[in-house]
Order: C-alpha cells, then structure tokens, then sequence
C-alpha cells in the first residue's frame, strides 16, 4: 500500500498486470482454422439463428444440420463442427475476419461458393434439363401451379416427375409418410 498523505491507495503490481493482459488477450478469440477445428462457434446475428442455420445447411450433411452433427447448440449460442463437412466443401469455408468464429458475412460467402454442390444440384438451368429432360407436354410430368412458401410469395410452376408423384403417394397410402 502507498500512503501519499490521503486515503491508502492500493498499487497494482506490474506482474499482475502482465498476467491480467495475458489472460484477456487469450480470451479475446483469434483466428480459427476451420479446416482442422472440430468446433468452431457459429454467431450469425439473425432472428431464430438455430431455425436458419438449420434451413440453410440442413442438407449439407445429409439428415438435417443439427441431426447430422454437422450443428449443435441452442439459441443464439451456436456452433459448427466443419468435420462434418465433405472435404471439398469445407476448403470454401472461412475465417475472414479472424475472429474465431463464423459470422453471417462468412457463412454466406460459404453459402454462395458452395450451394448447388452442397445440395447435389445441378448448378445451370441447361445443367438441369441435361439431367431430367422434360417438356411441358411430356406425360412423365406432373405439372403445377404453387403459390408462396417459407422461401417466397410468388406464384410458379413446378415440375414434378410423374412416377416420383406416384411413389410418394403410394408411401403415404402405405403410411411410411411422404418422401
């Protein structure tokens, strides 16, 4: 204690507040590489965060984010395990920032590089007819009209293989449910 004819004023020793910095330097966060991180914390500042990771990774790893392992955690305390990820698709996701984490700017950056490979679709509409040809008269078709969705309130025709219809009515009537 120092006495400078006051109060008695306690003096912060030097090494206490080398250890101090130290310790708030580590808790700070860094860069993380996601390549090799088993988790790596997933902070997108959204509304219903686990709801919208969820929807746009769900396939990514095959049954679903969370189901899958590919997401865990509740809330808004989120984290991505990129092991989970195939390889190829993990080599597009970044720490940009160097924060430590995965935000909403470098999880869509992911999104966008890697969403039709990510969801087994073809990525051009000429990719798309290649691999299931159709044609608007072709009775291997079901066509409907389909208003609004989760994703968009616009009005649009769909195209529907007519044995896929088939097969999953067939399911339901079954009562396996539709596939």
């Amino acid at each position: 204690m120092l006495r400078l004819g006051g109060p008695r004023l306690s003096v912060f020793p030097p090494s206490r507040l080398l250890i101090s910095l130290a310790v708030l330097a580590g808790c700070a966060g860094g860069p993380v590489d996601v390549q090799t991180a088993e988790r790596v914390p997933l902070r997108l500042d959204r509304r219903d965060a686990l709801r919208l990771a969820e929807s746009v990774l769900g396939t990514y790893a095959g049954s679903g984010a969370v189901a899958s392992g590919l997401l865990s955690g509740e809330g808004d305390d989120l984290a991505l395990h990129p092991q989970r990820l195939d390889p190829a698709l993990r080599a597009a996701l970044r720490d940009a920032d160097g924060d430590g984490a995965i935000g909403w700017t470098e999880l869509s950056a992911f999104l966008d590089s890697t969403y039709y490979t990510g969801h087994r679709l073809p990525p051009t509409l000429d990719a798309l007819r290649a691999e299931a040809p159709y044609a608007v008269e072709d009775t291997a078709w079901f066509s409907t009209l389909v208003d609004g969705s989760v994703m968009t309130h616009a009005r649009r025709r769909i195209y529907v293989p007519t044995a896929a219809l088939r097969a999953a009515l067939a399911s339901f009537a079954d009562g396996d449910g539709v596939r």
